[in-house]
């Protein structure tokens, strides 16, 4: 009799045992695609305390040094530049500059400025380990105030008195 129950018990446990047929492959062997790594020119950021270790920019950095100096020529060839971070930061700093009377611009530099705070060409923006973004430089000049906007105003401060 036990033999029987055994046989009996061996047919149920097969036929109540089927296969899935809709299984997903094991995770391990799962490929996870990651977005691409965005690489962005050290030369072309505007930022005052950029990644972990709170640096400044290169162009934040170049400029500092001219503004030390008070190589104001050098600034204003700067209106025209290639790079958009050089050519926003020589834009806010000749509209300061005037302002305090340190410099005196031409009708060509100043139409040039007007142009540059329309512009739609945009730059790679930094703060910290958090925030970074692509901006135009309408945006940055824009009267709603902004985290570079803010942060140029107090480094222009600092650097021109």
């Amino acid at each position: 009799m036990t033999k029987k129950i055994v046989f009996y018990l061996l047919i149920f446990l097969s036929f109540s045992c089927k296969k899935e047929t809709n299984q997903e492959p094991p995770t391990e062997n799962k490929i996870i695609r990651l977005p691409p790594k965005i690489i962005i020119d050290e030369n072309t950021v505007i930022g005052f305390a950029c990644y972990n270790s709170g640096k400044k920019s290169e162009p934040v950095k170049k400029f500092s040094e001219i503004l030390i100096e008070k190589k104001y020529p050098i600034i204003l060839k700067e209106l025209n530049s290639i790079n958009i971070a050089d050519k926003y930061l020589a834009t806010a700093i000749c509209e300061k500059l005037s302002k305090k009377k340190l410099i005196n611009l031409t009708e060509k530099e100043i139409n040039q400025i007007k142009k540059n705070k329309n512009s739609n060409e945009s730059v790679n923006t930094c703060a910290g380990c958090t925030n970074q973004e692509k901006m135009t430089l309408k945006e940055l000049f824009s009267a709603e105030k902004n985290y570079i906007a803010e942060e140029t105003e107090d480094w222009l401060y600092e650097m021109i008195k």
